[in-house]
């Protein structure tokens, strides 16, 4: 049977696939998921893993912060399951704040509709801007790096803070550790800059300095409990760990590498890295880290298609890599920047620097030409496309698979 790569929330692609080299499917995530979400998180928080249960560890007039990552699915059942937990041990329902990024917020949708609608109106939920300085509260002076610690003000006020967040495997490009659902997220904008250090993709030094700089924050704000999920795959959780921050990141991220990571044999002529999911998946972010994955396994001189439904619009960063012949130059550049996009822009001039990159997306082929990649209107020119190189390996959900060589060293962990 000829392989099917889906992409997006429900496009597909069919390859015309040869039967003497078929192509190598990595297809993480594996493990079942989650039939119920939110009873799964209930669970998780009723017996949180070396941590006192929430009766204890709170006061009835005790206000409690959600702090949301943008990249939690099936945010309205984590929220329900959190939000039972703290009705069941006393807290108020106007004593809650859901806080999320203004990412998510823009996404439309409000992750308290699993909620019963007379605990919804109660619930607070507010979006987090980074620039507003009247929403934002000192907490301190960071020990590792002297900067000034700054935290979304409804996060700094609040009595419990429950920080809920996915993992990735650690090796991911732009990943600075569990806290990070924290610290850069909840911070002020200078201090997410700070994070987009370019030295960040490649210095195991500079990626240790910021994991250290993200646990000191967290630490500073006396958060000791912390909701991970583990994701699978189409907006699916296969994994809910509840409990002692520093425990719950270290046997979740085990679980995070047992799906996810995969080893093949040989690198490959070509590379397909689909990125699946709604358009909160279609993000530049995602597609620097298919382009990092992809680059991880294709052999010297081959190629690289990315499949997406992506229709977001280059950033600052990446409008440097349109504008700017030199690609040594345009590196500079975005060192410069501090642009939120910086990470993936220079994940595609290396990928375009090392590889022929072909696009599929919901961009004009314009900008996509602009960038340096080939624009490929639609799915059968990828099946035409592939039918031309010896060797595929096909990368499902690209945006968090982790691939390394049989002879490669490389720790996923």
């Amino acid at each position: 049977m000829d392989p099917i790569i889906r992409y997006g929330t429900d496009s597909t692609i069919m390859l015309d696939a040869p039967e003497e080299v078929p192509p190598t499917m990595c297809d993480a995530p594996r493990g079942e998921p989650l039939d119920d979400v939110a009873a799964a998180v209930a669970a998780a928080l009723v017996e949180p893993i070396e941590f006192p249960q929430i009766a204890q560890a709170t006061l009835p007039d005790d206000r409690v912060a959600i702090a949301l990552a943008d990249d939690v699915p099936q945010a309205d059942a984590v929220v329900a399951g959190i939000v039972h937990v703290l009705l069941e041990n006393g807290i108020a329902a106007d004593h809650i704040t859901i806080v999320q990024t203004a990412h998510r917020a823009a996404q439309g949708d409000s992750p308290g509709t699993a909620l019963p609608k007379n605990i919804r109106e109660l619930v607070t939920v507010v979006a987090h801007d980074p620039r507003d300085r009247d929403r934002i509260a000192l907490l301190g002076t960071s020990v590792k790096n002297d900067a000034p610690i700054y935290f979304c003000r409804e996060i700094v006020d609040a009595e419990m803070v429950i920080p809920v967040g996915c993992l990735r495997p650690s090796c991911t490009p732009g990943y600075s550790g569990a806290a990070e659902s924290l610290y850069p997220l909840f911070a002020d904008e200078e201090g997410q800059k700070r994070f987009r250090d370019l030295d960040a993709i490649d210095s195991p030094e500079s990626i240790e300095s910021q994991r250290q700089v993200s646990e000191e924050a967290a630490w500073t704000l006396g958060v000791l409990l912390a909701v991970v999920l583990v994701p699978g795959d189409d907006g699916q959780i296969l994994h809910v760990l509840a409990g002692r921050r520093d425990l719950v990141a270290e046997s979740a991220m085990t679980l995070c590498n047992a799906a996810w990571a995969t080893t093949i044999a040989n690198q490959a002529d070509l590379v397909i890295a689909a990125i699946t999911g709604p358009p909160g998946e279609q993000t530049w972010d995602n597609v620097g880290r298919a382009l990092a994955a992809a680059l991880a396994v294709v052999a010297d001189d081959g190629a690289i298609i990315v499949c997406s439904t992506l229709s977001e619009p280059p950033g600052a960063a990446l409008q440097l890599v349109a504008g700017e012949p030199d690609f040594l130059s345009a590196t500079r550049e975005i060192g410069r920047t501090s642009s939120p996009d910086a990470i993936p822009a220079l994940w595609l001039i290396r990928a375009v620097e090392a590889s022929r990159v072909y696009f599929v997306s919901d961009l004009s082929e314009g900008d996509v030409e602009a960038l340096g990649m080939i624009p490929v209107p639609d799915a059968e020119d990828v099946a035409r496309l592939a039918s031309r190189y010896r060797f595929c390996v096909v990368l499902a959900n690209a945006q968090r698979a982790v691939v390394t060589l049989e002879e490669s060293e490389v720790d996923a962990s």
